[in-house]
């Protein structure tokens, strides 16, 4: 039996006036049912759900006529017209109301600024005139180049082109002679110039020099021409390389006799991804470390460790090594000392790495051998605990000076550490990465890792970064790998250390850390060090990547960017990334944008440590860790990463905390910096490429590119939100390699 309703139970139904539902059949939106002999209104189920319909389409704005026509209309075209066209309302609408808040904000500088006798109105009306300059120009605007008409015939040449890639070399030089021919152009004229810049290299230039930008903001144009694109019905791969993309038809031309027919069975595949930063070699070593990531207090610890060292059978003077404890998750709440380890052994140097890898514990077998007491001083960007009210050492150590003890363990025998790598290797394929970076490279890692290329042990690509302070003449010595690969090695660039980490409380921040009335976490380096080494890098022409988490780093390390841009003609070269840039703010995100420098996130910390944060830095800015809706909204370039061994490389499990940001507590943590599935994939395949310089070789499925995918068990576009970290890898392959199989390896 169907159910009916009066016009008044619909609208105490839905919450709307009656008066509002009399207007909508006004417009001829709805058509009730009537009466036959007192003409009432009779509302069934497809009337509500109509009714319903109306109302959200009007709760985004769209007006009466919009409305009627997609309700005649219900395809996806007329949709997509709407939509765009409502969007670029509210966008435009946005920018004009930005532009008044700039406007205010310069005359409340002025306020702030006056001097006596000072002309405050000449001031105001010069800015006004200014952002009114702007907006008439911005709003007088039009494509009379066809921009859109130049992408779809584009796309269409890049289908037809098979060959490999061609790239123009002489790329920077032309930017620059577009750049000076501006600015010849304003000394004459000095009014606007209208250019199209496509990548936001050549905007980037006029940025740095101080220019004037109007952005014509065409994405949703070109989301809509490249969403045309987005998937492909089949690949064509030959040598390692791709020969052709498009519908099975179009790639079907290609088929010879003896050629490979693959079916991937309805799963869906995507390029490699691209770890944006890890330690490599130090995840092989954590393979013969006790993962003590499950341990909830120190007797669990010991008990752990005692049972790992039993199995392994290890002499007496050998060292036990557990790694990913962390005190905030322990009944303790506090790192275990030196008497906790000596339970482990007395006789044994036993070493606990902790789950940030920026600290980590000893027994007193493992200071004696090291010679650390109570005469062993803190060392610069590092520090010793003490026994209190005394300066003998209780065994913990973070930064600098956990780095260095680190540094004089002993090490694995080359055959071992071959084996490692070789089963580190297996464990990245697992989860459908191409391409792994080492990101602390000194010369015996060094020599370690061209060994295993010279071996042919390395099938993955992998990008090491040397260590700046004692490594920097790396690429005179080794110019066979120095930015090239060579048996899948490559050196990319250099690293520095710039502060510690958020979840230890080392990371530098401006403010202090919650319930500390002074305490900020601390820097490594000096502006003056940093600055030198930032000069060594550019002088070099090589990228630099500085490990900051603190707002203070961040600001250290732009800071001293901007320094050494100022002096230099050849300011688009060197990519400098901000490596995990958990707590970098807004401003500085603009000012990143400014100058070309990567944000690459570790924004899984969103789900592993997110409670933490809340409880390190408070709501306001703990929410805000791994701010990448942000740097979206500044066009920026970004990258995601888990900084292996410190978590797995699971893919996955990041585009998930990208995406949902839901701690492992369960709290949202930054509502404002979700983002979409398809963003957050760009960081871990196209924008990883560009990151490493080989966004024209990896990155994106397209003619002349490695065949370097990876094939998901589901297609993570099509995947509830909530499911996306539990979707699987189904196959790995490198150069049209099949590297992994599901079943074949497991993440262990």
């Amino acid at each position: 039996m169907k159910t009916e309703y009066t016009i008044s139970q619909i609208a105490e139904k839905l919450h709307i006036t009656t008066n509002k539902i009399r207007f909508y059949e006004k417009k001829g939106l709805l058509t009730p049912m009537r009466e036959s002999q007192n003409r009432y209104r009779k509302f069934g189920e497809e009337d509500i759900f109509r009714l319903e319909t109306i109302l959200l389409y009007r709760s985004l704005g769209l007006s009466i006529e919009a409305i009627q026509n997609i309700l005649q209309c219900n395809k996806k075209e007329n949709y997509l017209t709407h939509m765009q066209n409502q969007w670029m309302a509210v966008n435009n609408e946005i920018h004009r109301l930005s532009e008044i808040r700039k406007s205010l904000e310069m005359v409340l500088d002025k306020i702030y600024e006056e001097t006596e006798g000072q002309d405050l109105e000449k001031d105001f009306l010069k800015i006004i005139e200014q952002s009114n300059l702007l907006c008439q120009v911005k709003n007088e605007w039009k494509d009379q180049w066809d921009f859109d008409g130049w992408a779809r015939a584009y796309d269409e040449d890049v289908k037809r082109d098979t060959g490999a890639l061609k790239i123009y070399e002489n790329y920077e030089t032309v930017l620059q002679m577009v750049f000076e021919e501006v600015e010849n152009f304003q000394r004459k004229d000095g009014k606007i110039l209208e250019i199209g810049v496509g990548t936001g290299n050549l905007a980037g230039k006029f940025l740095q020099n101080k220019y004037h930008i109007i952005g014509i903001d065409q994405s949703r144009q070109m989301l809509a021409v490249a969403k045309e694109n987005l998937y492909a019905e089949a690949v064509c791969v030959e040598n390692g390389r791709i020969q052709a993309v498009g519908t099975l038809d179009d790639v079907m031309q290609y088929k010879t006799d003896g050629d490979e027919m693959v079916d991937l069975q309805g799963k869906t595949m995507l390029p490699g991804f691209l770890d944006a930063h890890s330690h490599f070699v130090g995840a092989a070593n954590a393979m013969t470390q006790c993962d003590l990531s499950e341990c909830g207090n120190f007797s669990e610890i010991v008990d752990a460790m005692k049972m790992f060292a039993e199995k392994r059978n290890l002499s007496k003077d050998a060292w036990i090594v557990g790694c990913n404890y962390d005190q905030n998750f322990l009944e303790e709440k506090r790192h275990p000392d030196r008497y906790v380890l000596d339970e482990i052994s007395h006789t044994n140097p036993v070493l606990l790495i902790h789950a940030s890898s920026h600290m980590g514990v000893v027994n007193s077998k493992g200071l004696e051998i090291q010679q650390i007491d109570e005469k062993t001083e803190d060392c610069p960007g590092g520090k010793y605990g003490r026994i209190a009210g005394t300066r003998i050492p209780d065994g913990y150590m973070e930064e600098k000076a956990f780095l260095a003890f680190q540094s004089k363990l002993p090490m694995t025998s080359m055959e071992e550490l071959m084996q490692l790598i070789g089963e580190a290797q297996k464990m990245y394929a697992s989860y459908g990465v191409t391409t792994v970076q080492d990101g602390m490279v000194g010369k015996p890692l060094f020599e370690l890792l061209k060994y295993a290329s010279a071996n042919g042990l390395l099938k993955l690509d992998v990008v090491g970064y040397a260590d700046i302070m004692t490594a920097a003449d790396l690429f005179e010595e080794e110019r066979a790998y120095a930015n090239r690969y060579t048996g899948h090695l490559k050196m990319g660039g250099y690293k520095i250390f710039l502060d510690g980490s958020p979840q230890g409380r080392t990371a530098w921040m401006t403010k202090p850390y919650e319930g500390e009335e002074n305490y900020c976490g601390y820097p490594i380096h000096t502006d003056e060090e940093l600055n030198h080494y930032i000069e060594l890098a550019l002088e070099k022409k090589q990228q630099l990547l500085a490990h900051c988490n603190g707002d203070a780093a961040a600001e250290q390390y732009i800071g001293q960017f901007e320094k050494a841009l100022s002096k230099r003609t050849d300011k688009d070269l060197h990519r400098a990334v901000m490596v995990h840039a958990q707590l970098v703010r807004k401003d500085q995100l603009q000012r990143m944008a400014a100058i070309g420098m990567i944000p690459s996130f570790f924004v899984a910390h969103t789900y592993y440590w997110g409670d933490i944060h809340l409880q390190n830095f408070g709501e306001k800015r703990g929410s805000q860790i791994s701010p990448v809706k942000d740097a979206i909204d500044y066009g920026m370039k970004y990258t995601f990463h888990q900084d292996t061994p410190v978590i797995p490389p699971d893919m996955m499990r990041t585009i998930s905390s990208a995406v949902n940001r839901i701690s492992r507590g369960g709290r949202v943590i930054g509502e404002n910096q979700k983002i979409s599935v398809l963003d957050a994939l760009k960081a871990v395949t196209i924008y990883a490429a560009y990151q490493y310089f080989e966004e024209h070789e990896k990155g994106s499925i397209e003619c002349g590119k490695y065949a370097d995918f990876v094939v998901l068990e589901k297609n993570p576009l099509k995947t509830p939100k909530e499911e996306l970290a539990e979707i699987k890898v189904w196959m790995t392959i490198k150069e049209n390699e099949v590297i992994y199989r599901s079943g074949e390896a497991n993440h262990e």
